[in-house]
């Protein structure tokens, strides 16, 4: 979304467009409810594949249907950070030439020039910061300070493989910190099966669980080994079990697994699935994946 720092009415700050969420999403409700409190920091947590974009998208997605604000920025292009950060607070255009200045001469006073020009009474707009372990670290040093001083002109879902040096235990004490973390990410047995039979149609209950036993819940996991499944011969006379065995990692060679994009999963997603450095095949329990609750 362009805008113009000369026009009337709060800032139209730039937002990127999230990706579109796949066709055989699963939806995930108690999840994206956690997304639906209104606190000054959503921090979503977990490593490549776990299904932190395509939450966040679905969510964006559903709230700008129904005609909610939200911004989504990407943590790479640094320059629509402060911009969204105004126009969630609903300061006002011809304010941004200021905040601009407070930022780069005294950036510890942004807070409180931010408060200023704030429009009042207005409830800030969600802003979704995707891949936020690559916000450059003054980015990060912007967004801790204005957590501490005013997290009322806040709405933020921080989307990061690590943690972030922000200041979440005072936020977690004024009620003003939601965590999401891996474990919570992991499917279910229940989701499993919907994200499952939506890349493997012909899968069984049996196939479902020995999946799940395999990946652990991981999303990125899952899909990779229910299309490497669904793309597997199956003759009548192998045990379904030998065809999961061999499509959730074990003895499957890395040129056998579907090359089809993960669309709206994290890019890495399949990079990160671990292999054996003899002779690249995927293993049989991800090491390194989400540890399920």
């Amino acid at each position: 979304m362009a805008w113009d720092p000369r026009a009337g009415g709060p800032v139209r700050a730039p937002s990127h467009h999230p990706p579109t969420p796949p066709a055989s999403l699963v939806s995930r409700p108690r999840l994206t409810g956690l997304l639906d409190r209104a606190v000054a920091l959503t921090l979503v947590v977990a490593p490549a594949g776990s299904g932190k974009t395509v939450l966040a998208a679905d969510w964006v997605h559903a709230r700008r249907a129904s005609g909610q604000p939200v911004l989504w920025v990407i943590a790479t292009d640094a320059g629509t950070l402060l911009p969204a950060l105004a126009s969630a607070a609903g300061v006002p255009a011809e304010a941004l030439d200021e905040v601009r200045r407070t930022y780069d001469e005294a950036p510890d006073e942004v807070a409180e020039t931010l408060r200023a020009h704030a429009t009042p009474g207005t409830q800030p707009a969600p802003i979704v910061i995707d891949d936020a372990h690559h916000l450059p670290p003054d980015s990060v040093g912007l967004l801790g300070r204005l957590l501490a001083t005013a997290p009322e002109l806040l709405r933020l879902v921080l989307l990061t493989r690590r943690d972030l040096p922000l200041p979440l235990v005072p936020l977690d004490l004024a009620g003003q910190l939601v965590m999401v973390r891996a474990g919570q990410l992991c499917f279910d047995d229940d989701d499993a099966g919907d994200l499952v039979r939506s890349h493997a149609p012909r899968a069984t209950a049996a196939d479902v669980t020995q999946l799940q036993e395999h990946t652990k819940g991981w999303a990125a996991a899952l899909i990779l080994a229910a299309r490497a499944l669904d793309a597997a011969d199956d003759p009548p006379d192998r045990p379904p079990d030998d065809a999961v065995h061999g499509a959730a990692g074990a003895g499957l060679p890395a040129e056998r697994v579907p090359r089809g994009p993960l669309r709206g999963h994290p890019a890495g997603a399949r990079r990160d699935l671990p292999r054996d450095r003899r002779d690249g095949r995927v293993r049989r329990g991800p090491v390194g994946a989400p540890r399920c609750r």
